[in-house]
């Protein structure tokens, strides 16, 4: 999330497990753990948590995230910066209906969708 903080500018708070009231019995190290984190910059806000359910992230249970970027410029500038240490990455450039897009799978592996109707 300080990856994305650096994107996307804004706040960037995290929350840990130790936050929680059912945490009393857990050890101080598992009470330090982070639960959720969020990053809020103008209008996008991201949540975000690694924690699973017991069978653990399954490669294929990830989702595309996508930004409807209000320009061309503001949808190069994402690009550029998610761009950083990724493992694919492709465009910007006008698909066959007109709309300027760019998809990029970050370095953490998240598969990302950047389009400007403009």
């Amino acid at each position: 999330m300080t990856f994305y903080s650096r994107c996307f500018g804004g706040k960037l708070s995290f929350r840990t497990l130790g936050e929680d009231r059912e945490s009393r019995n857990m050890s101080a190290a598992m009470r330090s753990m982070i639960v959720h984190s969020s990053l809020s910059s103008g209008e996008i806000e991201i949540m975000a948590s690694d924690l699973t359910e017991d069978i653990g992230l399954i490669r294929g249970n990830q989702v595309t995230l996508v930004i409807d970027c209000e320009s061309r410029r503001e949808c190069n500038r994402l690009y550029d910066k998610l761009r950083e240490g990724c493992k694919r990455c492709q465009g910007p450039e006008l698909n066959r209906e007109g709309l300027y897009q760019a998809f990029v799978t970050d370095r953490f592996g998240n598969h990302w969708m950047l389009i400007a109707s403009t």
